[in-house]
């Protein structure tokens, strides 16, 4: 007996309409506790999120003023409605690749800590937003050669490739410290 004898043609249509009951389902919407909601700000190929209770506000258009002395990390200070903002440049900290082609920075994010230093990131892309479920977020590759450039900040990584980091990390790192020079 071949295969095609031992499905009837009655049975192959109940198996169809089976099927497409289960597809026809709605999908159920996430509840609220299982997806991250995500800023994702992108450095040439490199996808990067902050979580959005972190970030305050985007703004493009707000170009940073260089800052003679201060650590390669912090690529200046920008104005915002009167307020000054030290603006970090996360590619350099980072040590990622240097841009292809180097353009103006597009903008930054402000983010606020929990103990309520707000710093900007320059943004080279406007940021998209996203909601990732929480089934998404996969461990920290132990083995990834960035891990130990980003001392500590990485956070987890997502199905889609996007490095979610820990800003509370990120702003406690020494090395955005200015040093005293010694004489």
């Amino acid at each position: 007996m071949t295969g095609e004898q031992a499905t009837s043609p009655g049975r192959v249509t109940e198996i169809l309409e089976q099927r497409a009951a289960a597809l026809a389902q709605p999908l159920a919407e996430p509840e609220p506790g299982d997806a991250l909601e995500v800023l994702v700000m992108r450095f040439g190929s490199e996808r990067y999120g902050l979580e959005t209770h972190a970030a305050t506000e985007v703004v493009i258009g707000a170009v940073p003023t260089a800052i003679p002395g201060a650590p390669r990390s912090w690529q200046g200070i920008v104005n915002i409605r009167g307020t000054l903002y030290p603006v970090l440049d996360l590619r350099s900290h980072l040590s990622l690749p240097a841009a292809e082609v180097p353009g103006a920075p597009v903008g930054v994010v402000l983010a606020r800590s929990y103990a309520g230093l707000t710093i900007g990131i320059a943004l080279e892309q406007p940021p998209e937003l996203l909601r990732i479920p929480r089934r998404a977020l996969r461990p920290a590759a132990a083995g990834r050669a960035s891990l130990g450039r980003i001392g500590g900040v990485l956070r987890t990584v997502t199905d889609e490739l996007i490095t979610l980091l820990d800003f509370e990390l990120l702003i406690a790192d020494p090395r955005l410290t200015p040093q005293e020079a010694r004489a």
